[in-house]
């Protein structure tokens, strides 16, 4: 989360210095609009997206800022619509495989929910991401027919083989154009 916009353009060059060339920039503070622009601006190589969007207003705000895609934490009918129609891509989290079905059946396949937890739990230490290590996953059958690659701030964090591992599929993934 970036409380001030000034620290958006280091946090880029930062992510883009260790590899990481996607950044997305939560609407949990007023700072969002102007640190996506602030990126958008002067980081060229970094693709930026707005998060935690929630309303038509924000989201509308995220891509005249210079947001290139837009992560939502629930489904609003008239947000999908826009990105729909402006070709804008959406992820949407989604609590019940009610939501999930209605954000597929309302955008035909051109979103992609998410599931969220009712809880979440961080406490994964032998989880198979935590132990998972660069190597063991086999990214041409992870990739094969995938157009966009989504990653959570939290993978990294797991563990020091989750963050080598996390590492290893960006840039496989911008390896495949994904």
């Amino acid at each position: 989360m970036i409380d001030d916009a000034k620290d958006a353009v280091p946090t880029a060059q930062a992510l883009l210095s260790g590899g990481i060339d996607v950044m997305e920039i939560t609407f949990r503070t007023a700072a969002a609009p102007d640190a996506i622009k602030a990126v958008a601006d002067n980081c060229p190589d970094m693709l930026v997206g707005a998060g935690t969007v929630i309303t038509l207003e924000q989201c509308q705000k995220a891509v005249e800022m210079g947001a290139k895609f837009i992560v939502s934490p629930g489904f609003d009918k008239e947000a999908v619509k826009w990105c729909v129609e402006n070709s804008v891509a959406i992820t949407l989290g989604c609590v019940t495989p009610s939501v999930v079905l209605a954000g597929w059946a309302f955008t035909s396949w051109r979103t992609a929910p998410i599931s969220l937890p009712s809880k979440v739990v961080y406490d994964r230490a032998y989880s198979a991401i935590a132990l998972a290590k660069p190597g063991d996953i086999d990214w041409d059958k992870v990739f094969e027919g995938v157009d966009w690659f989504h990653i959570t701030g939290i993978t990294p964090a797991i563990s020091e083989s989750a963050m080598e591992l996390s590492l290893e599929s960006v840039k496989v993934a911008k390896e495949k154009g994904t």
